[in-house]
């Protein structure tokens, strides 16, 4: 069973990497003034930042409590968290998260929904 703190901080770290990703499209697409570019720097920074204190908090309950989950049980993207957060390593950089996080989760997705077209031929 998860707990609800479990379940708002794990949330929270997915919607610090969406805020994260949509910094860096509107760099890529939108061609920001230079305050902008400012500005969005700094709140990288400071999303890098907290999304380490969340990882860390959620680290920290996964391996207090005993989480039995299927991948069917929760979205993907929150599965992948309470995953990453069971697996140890070392603690990675808030950008280096941010694509762990997308990386497994595409990863999850995958498996949860495989295309039923693709066959082995072997």
């Amino acid at each position: 069973m998860l707990s609800f703190g479990l379940v708002v901080a794990t949330n929270n770290l997915l919607a610090l990497k969406a805020f994260n990703t949509f910094l860096s499209n509107y760099c890529l697409f939108e061609k920001p003034s230079f305050i902008e570019k400012f500005i969005i720097k700094r709140t990288k920074v400071w999303l890098e930042k907290e999304a380490i204190k969340q990882f860390k908090d959620i680290k920290e309950e996964v391996i207090k409590d005993t989480i039995n989950l299927s991948l069917n049980d929760c979205p993907t993207g929150m599965f992948t968290v309470l995953h990453l957060g069971n697996i140890p390593m070392a603690m990675p950089t808030g950008k280096e998260l941010f694509d762990l996080i997308s990386h497994t989760e595409l990863e999850f997705e995958k498996l949860k929904k495989p295309k039923t077209s693709e066959q082995y031929k072997g």
